[in-house]
């Protein structure tokens, strides 16, 4: 048996096709018990973000493998094999761990050092256990990249200034406005680990913000993120009242993880809308 790890990511792939190869976490479970049920993975751990989408597999047969990986990867996100077979990267045996433990450290993420990733990777392994798809081998190796990843971030200066997708997000908002956010309201659409991130950014800004409002689908957990922040300003609703809250908004973050867009430039009216 052999390790191997087969993924489209967004240094190869273009970000139409990455966004329409992510699966959601809550589709994780299926893709697993898909991945294992194949004659040649023994073991599989699967991990879906919006720049990558991955399978780390024990193997029998190498070309056999990487054909059910892909079959199964185009049956979940509904794509064509031949939309990315070309896209895919591959790694094999030892490969398996460098290209881990690089993506661990966050060395080949957008921003290098972020870290989510590392959340990423571990909510990944903690499923495929629960599943049992994970046995001691893919185990064994994500759990040394994940201690890895913390120790680089520790021991390194990868992880100094902005370290978070969100906050990059954020930051570039706040560089593009400028003072225009003073007295400003923004509207924050999700509640995850993502739109926190973003969240506790905005709140940071000088000058600062009126109000900032936060819309998720389930309202216990944009309250669970309002009472993390503790912050007056923040207000939360359902998801399904955006378009109330676009007048007057300055600024409008989604950090979502939808099939299909919550708003549209419809939905904007005459308002000046700049992305």
């Amino acid at each position: 048996m052999a390790l191997i790890s087969v993924g489209i990511d967004h240094e190869h792939a273009s970000l139409d096709l990455l966004e329409r190869a992510t699966v959601p976490e809550h589709e994780w479970a299926k893709m697993l018990r898909t991945l294992v049920s194949h004659r040649n993975i023994h073991e599989a751990v699967f991990v879906s973000t919006c720049l990558r989408t991955e399978v780390v597999a024990v193997i029998d047969r190498f070309h056999g493998a990487i054909d059910e990986i892909t079959e199964t990867l185009a049956e979940v996100t509904g794509l064509s094999k031949e939309e990315f077979e070309d896209r895919l990267t591959v790694n094999f045996e030892h490969d398996v761990a460098t290209h881990l433990f690089s993506v661990a450290a966050g060395l080949k993420s957008v921003v290098p050092g972020e870290f989510e990733i590392l959340g990423q990777l571990r909510r990944a392994l903690e499923l495929a256990v629960e599943e049992q798809s994970a046995g001691s081998e893919v185990t064994d190796i994500f759990q040394r990249a994940i201690a890895s990843g913390r120790r680089v971030r520790a021991e390194t200066a990868i992880s100094r200034g902005t370290t978070s997708f969100a906050r990059a997000a954020a930051s570039a908002a706040i560089d593009e406005l400028g003072d225009e956010l003073a007295g400003a309201h923004v509207v924050v659409l999700g509640a995850g680990q993502m739109a926190t991130g973003v969240v506790k950014s905005l709140l940071a800004v000088t000058p600062k913000l009126t109000r900032l409002t936060v819309l998720n689908r389930t309202l216990e957990r944009a309250e669970t993120l309002r009472n993390d922040v503790s912050d007056d300003r923040v207000v939360v609703d359902s998801l399904d009242t955006a378009e109330q809250h676009l007048r007057g908004t300055r600024l409008l973050v989604s950090a979502l993880e939808v099939s299909v867009p919550v708003l549209a430039r419809e939905h904007f009216g005459d308002f000046e809308v700049r992305c």
